[in-house]
C-alpha cells in the first residue's frame, strides 16, 4: 500500500470569483464546476435556459467563457479535488489508480477502433465488440468508485440504463446486434454498490 498525498491548498484557487467577473457570470461557472467529467457550456446554457431541447450556446457565453478562463479554472479544481480524495481515504492506492488510468485509456482506444469498423465491415465481430465496450466501462465505473469520480445525477430517466443499440450485418440470416447498457448510479463516499466487485484486466 502506498502512502497517500497529502491533501494540498494551492496558492493560487483559480476556481474561486476573479476580479471582473460578475455573480451572475460567476454563478454559471459554478455551476459548470459542479458538472464534473460531464461539464459542458452548453449544459449549463440549456439547465438556465430551462430548454427541453438542447439549443447552441450564444456567442456571449463563449466569449465569457474564454476571458474568465472557465476550462483551466475547472481542470485546477479537479487536480485540487482528486489530491483531497486521495487524502481523504477514499482513493487510498494512487498506484493502482495510475493503472486505472492507463487501462482506461488504452480500453478506450481499441473500444473506438473496434465501433469505427461498424459502418464499413460488415463482418465485425459484436461479441468481440461487446467485451472491449464492455471492459471500458467496467474500468471507468473502479475508477469512479475509487476517486469519487461520478457525477450527482442519474444516466436515464427516472434513474434507468441508458442504452445504445447497433444493427450490423446486412444482408446475413440473421441480423447482429450490438447492445451497450450502462449506468451512472449516484455513489456516496464509501456506500457499496450493486455489481461493484468486478475484476479489470491489467489492474491488481
Amino acid at each position: 500500500m502506498h502512502a497517500s498525498p497529502a491533501p494540498t491548498t494551492p496558492e493560487d484557487q483559480a476556481w474561486l470569483q476573479r476580479p471582473g467577473e460578475n455573480d451572475r457570470w460567476y454563478q454559471r461557472f459554478s455551476q459548470y464546476l459542479a458538472a464534473g467529467a460531464s461539464r459542458s457550456i452548453r449544459g449549463v446554457y440549456n439547465a438556465e435556459r430551462r430548454n427541453e431541447r438542447s439549443k447552441p450556446v450564444p456567442a456571449s457565453w463563449t466569449a465569457a467563457a474564454k476571458m474568465f478562463d472557465w476550462q483551466r479554472r475547472a481542470a485546477a479544481y479537479d487536480a485540487w479535488r482528486r489530491a483531497e480524495v486521495f487524502a481523504a481515504g477514499n482513493a487510498s492506492d494512487l498506484e493502482r489508480v495510475k493503472k486505472l488510468d492507463t487501462l482506461i485509456e488504452k480500453l478506450h482506444g481499441k473500444a473506438m477502433a473496434e465501433l469505427e469498423k461498424l459502418d464499413v465491415d460488415a463482418d465485425f465481430s459484436a461479441e468481440t465488440t461487446a467485451k472491449v465496450v464492455g471492459q471500458l466501462l467496467a474500468a471507468v465505473d473502479v475508477m469512479a468508485k475509487h476517486t469519487g469520480g461520478y457525477a450527482s445525477q442519474p444516466g436515464g430517466k427516472g434513474g434507468k440504463a441508458l442504452s445504445v443499440s447497433v444493427s450490423a450485418g446486412a444482408g446475413e440470416d440473421e441480423e447482429q446486434r450490438l447492445r451497450v447498457v450502462f449506468y451512472m448510479p449516484d455513489v456516496d463516499g464509501d456506500v457499496a454498490v450493486a455489481g461493484s466487485s468486478q475484476q479489470i484486466d491489467g489492474v491488481e
